[in-house]
């Protein structure tokens, strides 16, 4: 299967996180927002020539336009953001969880696509949103990386030591506290306490914030190489069948806060 990323000057940002982290929605969030704003977002169709990823593409931008969420874990997709005269600003990517992070096997190489455009094979400037996992109705609660601090901390250690060497200088790192509104900390309207959603996730992540950093005048001194921001996307309310199984769920988007907040840190330095 070939990747393709057409445009090879437009900056990348590429969503980092195990499955259920929230990647798919933070995505679908952050495009809403754009396209109230005038920008136009479009799945990039000729990213993967499959009939799997044209049904992604068609998912995601039916999603752009209206109140349902996305009907399950996204494998692929590549979104791109352009002007008015259209001119592509940046590219969205998203890939599946389990390339990033497989709890039943940490250990597992990232595959080569993933190697190839993250790294410098691919020259565009890159911004990581590595999401930290708050999750709170996983499909496996045993692998919870909330519930399970072993999990956690395999997957934050893949984090600094596989993913993070991707990344060169130039690129940017923002560490996401996602589902803000299901802590005591924030709603889906603000973050009441950013001061103790930081120490939250410091506490959680401990190895994270203590390795991504990086030397500066040269190596006198060592600061953080991230910008911490908590997220919410919204709520969610489920819709069911007569057999009880989920037909599709019903979106109600966070406020705009938060996907503004995310858009003007992802852009300040491209």
């Amino acid at each position: 299967m070939a990747y393709q990323i057409s445009d090879k000057t437009a900056p990348i940002i590429i969503f980092v996180g195990p499955s259920q982290a929230g990647k798919s929605m933070v995505l679908v969030r952050i495009a809403k927002y754009l396209y109230t704003k005038g920008y136009s977002v479009q799945a990039c169709r000729n990213y993967i020539d499959t009939n799997d990823y044209q049904q992604a593409c068609d998912e995601f931008d039916a999603a752009l336009t209206s109140n349902q969420a996305l009907p399950g874990t996204v494998t692929d997709l590549l979104v791109q953001i352009r002007k008015t005269n259209g001119d592509i600003v940046a590219q969205m990517l998203e890939a599946p969880g389990e390339h990033f992070f497989n709890p039943a096997n940490p250990q597992q190489a990232v595959p080569g696509y993933l190697q190839h455009i993250c790294g410098g094979a691919v020259q565009n400037k890159k911004c990581f949103i590595h999401i930290l996992d708050f999750d709170s109705n996983p499909k496996s609660p045993e692998q919870s990386l909330r519930n399970n601090s072993t999990i956690r901390d395999l997957y934050a250690k893949r984090l600094i030591n596989v993913i993070k060497p991707f990344a060169r200088k130039i690129d940017r790192h923002i560490l996401l506290y996602n589902k803000i509104d299901l802590t005591p900390y924030g709603t889906t309207h603000e973050c009441k306490n950013f001061g103790g959603a930081l120490r939250d996730a410091e506490q959680n992540y401990s190895y994270v914030f203590a390795n991504m950093k990086k030397k500066i005048l040269g190596g006198l001194f060592t600061v953080d190489d991230f910008v911490f921001l908590p997220f919410s996307t919204g709520t969610y309310s489920e819709n069911y069948d007569d057999m009880g199984d989920i037909l599709s769920k019903d979106y109600n988007i966070s406020s705009d806060i938060y996907p503004e907040k995310l858009w003007n840190e992802i852009t300040r330095r491209f």
